[in-house]
């Protein structure tokens, strides 16, 4: 069944009358409990990013690059089974 506008905006009136005009609807931000020292910045999230980058930069991304790894045989691809 289409549903067309009138019908559309009369739902939405009465989900107002029921909810109030911002009960249905998700605040934009955190909740009021929430304190904005709390709340992580773009810039608190790149300083981050910075220090993990230079914290495992001498971990290796792959075990082939880990010479530890030479002596494991290399797995073949097994297809899969299921259906």
């Amino acid at each position: 069944m289409a549903v067309d506008d009138r019908t559309r905006l009369n739902l939405h009136r009465k989900l107002e009358s029921v909810l109030g005009t911002r009960g249905g609807r998700h605040p934009h931000g955190p909740p009021a409990s929430h304190h904005m020292e709390d709340i992580a910045t773009k810039d608190d999230l790149r300083v981050l990013g910075a220090e993990l980058r230079t914290e495992f930069a001498d971990v290796p991304a792959f075990p082939s690059r880990d010479r530890r790894f030479r002596s494991v045989p290399k797995r073949t691809r097994v297809e899969s089974t299921r259906s």
